[in-house]
């Protein structure tokens, strides 16, 4: 008879029975703040992932089990977060926690390091804590030997926009951006891809992210009547930007990145001035019947109750996906401080048309970029 133990989930409102032989699988997540939308489509993507192989009878007759815990936007609690995670509810693996923010503390502080917990796919392009064991070129990253990722980085993202605007033969290029590490890294990296074509900015505009005002940046950025802005912005503050620079500049193309649902910016901005917008991507287009795990994504849905078909959904359902090979790969007996071991010893993974690949002293994953955009009539094309 196996023992039953609880555990509070999500906002801690109520009990979940669990059983003690089951994989528990730790989430820190902004569920219900600025990146709520975002985090639950990506959640209920990989959501799927686990319900598929826990129909199949899970991993060596184990249940992968979820234990979310919402921080609703507020970066300071993802510490305590974590280590509440780890210590109390004593999960065995970290997953999908989102809000760079928060990551990039748990990274400074090294909570997963402390703990010998690992944490594979966060949904976050921070370039910070993409290091690698021996060096990335830049001071300020962090190399976390127990973090995973299986998405390309902002900073990646932003130069994958430079390059698709020149090639459009779009010269005068601004930047709208959030005055924090995010929105300056991104920005940075657009700086150096637009030099190195022998190009300056023709404008930049920043907003507050704590005051979530755009006019100024609007402003400023219109003056210069450029061909092309790149956001650099989370998904509110771009809304607020495209219906204001719709107004202002009707036909100007406007590209953003992939933190941005394509769905998402239809309800906040409307489809007229969502209409024409580009997006970067990282993973595959989920609408795309030819790849097969966009394939696998849409049915593992489907079978749990028709959620909507999104790109950070598929990013969650990748994640999942990615973490079961894993498991699978570490067998019966495997203990949490020993998974980073394993996760690189596997090298490279095909997960159906999307290939990430691990090894000793980098785990940064994959550095795909595509580009999809919004048509006129709200469909995502690339």
């Amino acid at each position: 008879m196996r023992k039953l133990i609880t555990l509070a989930i999500l906002t801690g409102s109520l009990c979940s029975p669990v059983w003690a032989d089951d994989i528990l699988i730790g989430q820190v997540a902004d569920m219900t703040g600025p990146e709520g939308a975002w985090s639950t489509d990506f959640t209920n993507g990989a959501k799927a992932a686990f319900d598929q192989i826990n129909a199949q009878g899970g991993i060596n007759g184990r249940k992968l089990r979820l234990v979310t815990i919402d921080t609703k936007g507020q970066p300071g609690k993802g510490v305590t977060a974590t280590e509440q995670l780890i210590e109390k509810d004593k999960v065995q693996v970290l997953f999908g926690f989102t809000g760079s923010a928060q990551i990039e503390q748990i990274a400074r502080r090294k909570v997963l390091q402390k703990n010998g917990v690992s944490l594979f796919a966060p949904l976050s392009g921070s370039d910070m804590i993409r290091g690698i064991a021996n060096g990335s070129g830049d001071s300020r990253d962090v190399y976390v030997p127990e973090m995973f990722h299986i998405r390309a980085s902002y900073s990646q993202e932003a130069r994958k926009l430079v390059k698709q605007a020149i090639n459009l033969g779009m010269t005068r290029i601004a930047v709208f951006y959030a005055n924090d590490s995010f929105g300056t890294r991104g920005l940075e990296a657009i700086e150096a891809e637009v030099g190195r074509k022998k190009l300056a900015l023709a404008a930049k505009g920043n907003y507050d992210p704590n005051k979530n005002e755009v006019t100024e940046a609007v402003n400023q950025i219109s003056q210069a009547q450029p061909q092309t802005v790149i956001m650099v912005a989370d998904e509110a503050n771009t809304a607020r930007f495209v219906k204001a620079m719709r107004a202002r500049m009707p036909g100007l193309q406007l590209l953003g990145l992939s933190l941005i649902s394509p769905q998402q910016l239809i309800r906040d901005a409307g489809l007229e001035a969502a209409q024409g917008v580009g997006l970067s991507q990282v993973v595959p287009s989920p609408f795309n019947s030819t790849t097969p795990v966009a394939r696998a994504y849409r049915d593992a849905v489907a079978r749990n109750g028709s959620k909507e078909i999104t790109y950070a959904g598929l990013e969650g359902y990748l994640g999942a996906r990615s973490l079961i090979e894993v498991l699978q790969k570490a067998g019966a007996q495997w203990s949490p401080d020993k998974l980073s071991k394993i996760a690189e010893s596997m090298g490279s993974m095909d997960l159906g048309g999307y290939t990430i690949e691990y090894s000793t002293g980098d785990h940064r994953g994959s550095s795909t970029v595509d580009i999809a955009v919004i048509s006129k009539d709200g469909k995502v094309l690339n």
